[in-house]
């Protein structure tokens, strides 16, 4: 049964990085991602859409600085071959092999990201046009080692299949312990803006950025609302 947005976040208050998707048809994926924090240069960050060919959303730091993978990625790529919403510069060669077919390839390539000693998880969903496969998968460490193989979590599925939300996030953190997270939720939302709704939900000492993306066949339509107020 799945759990209410609010109930979801209550659990884990500092869930990191948060994706969530349905489907509602073919072709069809709704999306939503949010950025947690807790440092001052992780909360130094926006989600920008932008298109530029494609729909993208980028996440970016908004201070000077080099480039920082961990905060400056492509979070949502669409394009008539699908879309790919992750957490992470991972994205571009997922988004790459929706149009070769290597997208299982891809994703078991995937490793969590280089940032010990929590090695955050690699997170991302994909719904790949042609086949009208929706694969969401979480490539996390299962120990503090940075050479450790990761451990892979798949959820599997067909557009137009999962009316409710899935959501999971790269922590299990009540803001103090951090852990990587290995779980898929089903979520309930209780108004027709489940982007803000879950903006709202994300506890206030943690909100960094929350956008949406709703993708229709090749057509999508990105929407940010980070700088909320709840």
């Amino acid at each position: 049964m799945p759990i209410d947005i609010r109930e979801f976040m209550r659990r884990n208050p500092y869930p990191g990085r948060v994706i969530g998707f349905r489907s509602e048809g073919r072709g069809r994926l709704e999306g939503l991602v949010v950025l947690t924090g807790r440092s001052r240069a992780s909360k130094a960050r926006v989600l920008d859409p932008t298109r530029d060919g494609n729909v993208v959303v980028r996440a970016r730091s908004t201070e000077d600085g080099p480039h920082d993978e961990l905060r400056h990625y492509p979070a949502v790529i669409a394009d008539h071959h699908g879309i790919v919403i992750a957490n992470g510069d991972h994205s571009v060669p997922l988004h790459g092999a929706l149009a070769d077919g290597r997208l299982d390839s891809r994703i078991a390539a995937t490793r969590y990201e280089p940032d010990p000693p929590i090695n955050t998880p690699r997170i991302s969903v994909a719904l790949e046009l042609h086949t009208q496969r929706i694969i969401a998968s979480i490539n996390a460490a299962a120990t503090g080692d940075r050479d450790a193989p990761p451990v892979r979590v798949r959820l599997d599925t067909q557009a137009g299949d999962v009316n409710n939300w899935i959501m999971f996030s790269t922590y299990q953190s009540d803001g103090v312990t951090i852990e990587p997270n290995h779980q898929f939720t089903p979520v309930a939302f209780t108004t027709a803006d489940p982007v803000a709704e879950a903006w709202d939900a994300v506890d206030p000492r943690y909100r960094v950025a929350a956008a949406g993306i709703t993708f229709d066949n090749g057509a999508a339509v990105a929407r940010e609302v980070s700088g909320r107020v709840g």
